[in-house]
This record gives structure tokens, C-alpha cells and sequence, in this order.
């Protein structure tokens, strides 16, 4: 059987995609604007999200669905005359965003197995015009965000969730972690063992050849407790 991702898209607005080979509607029940694709392992795609009707605000979530994974980009808000693009590349462990104007996008991953999960938030991050965020589950198990393009620097608050028999455990950032443009920043999410210091690192390219020395080191201090607002 061929493997298959899925795309699931919630939103106020009108959206369209590129047609490839092997994509399926699926059928969805919900009191939401909102559209389910099946998408064959290996294919790059991207959504193209276009504003609301004028007086409003079209608010859009991008989720993408593995074996035992999501990736999600929400939050994206759409102004009338505004357009978003978001991009998932071919070994569909990356989504991108850029668009006309400023996002504040809520970035959450997540990764489970049979005892253990683990969650990723990034928030707070305000993305300009010409600046393309993404963010990433690499092959080491790894979250990494990039910003690629022209502008300013940009920061965000991290915290990171994992929960097995033990109980939860979370860790965050104190203050933004600040990530300049055509550089990324890293964590080793899915390696925590919810007990050991966890780092985010940021330097580099965007191409992932980080420095021997990060640029920038940012201890997550660890705060076990059943509940969190990070992921409340």
C-alpha cells in the first residue's frame, strides 16, 4: 500500500492548491470551514490562501497528519486583499509560510509512540512581508525553525511538552529566542527524556549547516506539572 499524508485545512476563506498525482478529497464531518486531503508520501505541494470578504478577518489552520505525527501551522489571519502561501516540501517534514502581510502564527508539532509523546509550541514570532517561516521535524528527530528572505530578525517563545509513564514534563523559554533571517533555530524535541537539560540552538544557514558553536544557546528551564498554558 502507498503511504499517504494527510492535509487537513480550516479556514474563513478561499483556498486553493497546486494539482498533483494522487490527491484525494476526503470526506469531513465538522460546524467548520474546512477541507481534508489525502497527499501520496514524497510530493511537494503548497496551499495558496487567499483574504476574506471585506470587513472581516479570515483566521486559517494547516494541520499535516503522519504515522504517529502532526505538524500545524494556526493562526494564520488573512485581512480583504491579503494572501498567504504555505508550502509543505517533499519529504513533507517541512511547512512553510509567507504571504503579503504580518502573521502571528502558532507553530505545534507533535510526535508519539506507543508509551511516550511529545509536543512543541512556538508562539509570539510576527512574520514580515518578504520573509518566509519555516518549520521542521527533521530526520534526527530535531524541530527546527527557519526564517529565509529579506527583514528583520524575528524572536518567539518555545516550550516543549513530553508525556510517558512518568507523568508530563515541560519545559520553556523564559523570554523570545531571538532567530535573525537566513539562519535557524533548533531543538532536540523528540531525544528529551523530559529529565535532561534541553537547549535551543540558533545559527547557520537555512541550508541546516549550523556552526560548531552555536550563536546563541537558550536553557529551557524544566517546570513538571500535570497542566501548562503553553498547552493548555
Amino acid at each position: 500500500m502507498q503511504r499517504t499524508q494527510t492535509a487537513r485545512c480550516s479556514t474563513g476563506t478561499s483556498t486553493s492548491r497546486r494539482e498533483i498525482d494522487g490527491l484525494e478529497s476526503r470526506p469531513l464531518v465538522n460546524t467548520q470551514k474546512a477541507a481534508l486531503f489525502s497527499v501520496p508520501a514524497g510530493k511537494a505541494f503548497e496551499f495558496k490562501l487567499k483574504g476574506a470578504p471585506a470587513g472581516l478577518t479570515a483566521d486559517i489552520d494547516i494541520s499535516l497528519y503522519g504515522d504517529g505525527w502532526v505538524n500545524e501551522l494556526d493562526n494564520i489571519a488573512l485581512q480583504p486583499g491579503s494572501r498567504a502561501t504555505v508550502g509543505v516540501d517533499q519529504s513533507q517534514r517541512k511547512l512553510t509560510l509567507s504571504g503579503t502581510t504580518v502573521f502571528e502564527p502558532l507553530l505545534m508539532l507533535a510526535a508519539e509512540q506507543a508509551n511516550w509523546s511529545v509536543s512543541t509550541r512556538g508562539a509570539d514570532l510576527r512574520l514580515q512581508p518578504g520573509t518566509t517561516l519555516s518549520v521542521e521535524r527533521d530526520a534526527d528527530g530535531d524541530v527546527v525553525y527557519g526564517l529565509a528572505g529579506l527583514g528583520p530578525p524575528a524572536s518567539m517563545l518555545i516550550a516543549v511538552k513530553r508525556s510517558d509513564s512518568v507523568g508530563d514534563q515541560v519545559v520553556s523559554t523564559k523570554g523570545p529566542v531571538a532567530i535573525p533571517v537566513n539562519a535557524e533555530a533548533s531543538i532536540a524535541a523528540n531525544g528529551w527524556n523530559g529529565a535532561s537539560p534541553l537547549t535551543v540552538r540558533v545559527g547557520g544557514r537555512c541550508q541546516r549547516e549550523l556552526p560548531d558553536e552555536p550563536e546563541v544557546a537558550n536553557a529551557l528551564p524544566r517546570t513538571p506539572r500535570q497542566n501548562h498554558p503553553d498547552f493548555d
